[in-house]
């Protein structure tokens, strides 16, 4: 499709971007491409000028889009504008992703209580079976138990 209008569409720039980032291809292109996408669909919603995608509601593409850039901005060491990307995403329908991809940036950030605490909310909505349940408990094993507070000794009493 390169070269003709539809180069131009969300959906075939997401594509753009997701085959770019599977292929290992340049981090920033796919940033670009990503972004891309993102901002035409943004800016068509905005002029309230369709989507051309008839094989995709709108809503899900931008689920995809946006899940898709904050993996992009984790492989390219950029925590922060994952975190940003990923509150941009629809709380219900994302829930369990939003909280992997929340706990991978809060470990990259070194926040590792806010990370277990977002992967542990990421298993609370994973179905028993889902095939990244695994990975997600993996990440929260390698983040090690919580710390817990010592306890504060008792003070001595002098009696005698």
């Amino acid at each position: 499709l390169k070269g003709t209008p539809a180069e131009h569409e969300p959906l075939y720039l997401w594509h753009a971007a997701r085959r770019g980032y599977s292929a290992g291809d340049d981090a920033a292109q796919t940033v670009r491409l990503a972004e891309q996408a993102r901002d035409t669909l943004i800016a068509r919603r905005a002029a309230k000028e369709p989507h051309y995608a008839w094989s995709i509601y709108e809503g899900d593409l931008e689920g995809r889009i946006l899940e898709l850039l904050s993996d992009v901005y984790l492989e390219a060491d950029n925590p922060d504008a994952a975190l940003k990307t990923i509150d941009a995403l629809p709380k219900g329908d994302y829930a369990a992703l939003t909280g992997e991809i929340r706990g991978d940036a809060l470990t990259q950030l070194g926040r590792a209580d806010d990370a277990r605490a977002a992967y542990q909310e990421a298993l609370s909505r994973l179905d028993a079976q889902a095939p990244n349940r695994d990975l997600v408990q993996m990440k929260l094993d390698n983040l090690g138990a919580a710390p817990v507070a010592a306890a504060t000794p008792p003070k001595e009493t002098s009696g005698s």
